[in-house]
C-alpha cells in the first residue's frame, strides 16, 4: 500500500501531463472549428498593399464574399468591372460578390470550402479553394481552372472587428 504522500506525489506528477494534453484537445478543436466568416483585407496584387475589404458571409448553407470598402486609390464608388463577362459585367466593385457558391468541405485535417472567386481586374472567373489557417487570421484563396495544383495563392489577412485596415 502506498503512502499518502505518495500518492499526493504521483497526482502532481500527472497534472501537468493530463493539462498539457487537454489543452492541445482545446487547441485543435479550434483550429478545425476556425470560421472564414468576417472582415478580410485584401492585397494589391504588385505592391502587396491594403486593397479592399471583402465581407465572407453564409447565404444560407454557402459562403459568398463581397466587397464592403475600398482602400487607397480602390475607394472609389464609381470603379465598376468593365471587364467582367458574366451578371457582374459594368456594376460597381463596391457591394459585388467577388466569391460565390463556397461549399465547405472537411478533409479531416482542415476545413475548406470550394467555389468561385472573381479577379475584378480580369473580369475573370476561378474554381476556389479556401481555408483559414490555424491561426485564425489567414485565409489561404487558390484559384485555378482545371486541377488546383495548376493555380496560384493568395492570402487575405482577418479584419479585427473594429480596427481599420
Amino acid at each position: 500500500m502506498l503512502k499518502r504522500s505518495d500518492r499526493i506525489g504521483a497526482r502532481a506528477r500527472l497534472l501537468p501531463v493530463s493539462t498539457i494534453a487537454l489543452l492541445a484537445q482545446i487547441s485543435i478543436a479550434h483550429a478545425a472549428t476556425v470560421s472564414p466568416l468576417g472582415d478580410w483585407v485584401t492585397p494589391d496584387r504588385e505592391t502587396g498593399k491594403p486593397r479592399s475589404v471583402v465581407r465572407i458571409e453564409k447565404d444560407g448553407d454557402i459562403l459568398v464574399g463581397r466587397i464592403v470598402r475600398g482602400i487607397g486609390h480602390f475607394e472609389q464608388a464609381e470603379k465598376t468591372c468593365s471587364k467582367c463577362t458574366d451578371d457582374r459585367k459594368d456594376k460597381p466593385l463596391l457591394g459585388m460578390d467577388v466569391i460565390r457558391d463556397a461549399r465547405e468541405q472537411d478533409d479531416g485535417d482542415q476545413q475548406q470550402w470550394f467555389g468561385e472567386i472573381l479577379d475584378p481586374d480580369s473580369g475573370k472567373v476561378f474554381k476556389l479553394r479556401m481555408r483559414v489557417e490555424a491561426d485564425g487570421n489567414t485565409l489561404e484563396l487558390r484559384g485555378y481552372r482545371g486541377t488546383p495544383m495548376l493555380g496560384r495563392t493568395i492570402e487575405w489577412k482577418r479584419l479585427p472587428p473594429g480596427a481599420q485596415p
